[in-house]
């Protein structure tokens, strides 16, 4: 499924904020934790890297504006530097193509 494929059904919603929990694996063992996070959980036991990223494009469909990653340990998952990328990317093609039509209006293309 492509993001432009989602955006006649989610015409007019619109989502501000997501949290996303990579995973529940943390260097920590804190007694207060709501997810139950410590070092002996697996880093995996969440999504896969094509789910996030699915996610992400559909997030940014909906003119998402913020992400936070959130976990155990977010920092220890090796795919967050190209989650935190691609969210920018669709972001900013997404808003693009919103606003295309009146760029190109104003400037009599």
């Amino acid at each position: 499924m492509q993001s432009q494929d989602l955006a006649p059904a989610n015409a007019g919603l619109e989502l501000k904020f997501l949290w996303l929990e990579l995973t529940r694996k943390c260097n920590l063992e804190c007694v207060h934790c709501y997810t139950d996070s410590s070092p002996a959980r697996d880093l995996y036991e969440t999504l896969g890297a094509d789910d996030w990223k699915r996610a992400l494009r559909e997030a940014a469909t909906l003119d998402c504006r913020s992400v936070q990653f959130i976990g155990g340990e977010p920092t220890l998952h090796p795919e967050l530097p190209d989650l935190i990328d691609r969210f920018r990317i669709h972001r900013s093609l997404h808003q693009w193509r919103l606003h295309r039509p009146q760029v190109e209006k104003t400037s009599g293309r």
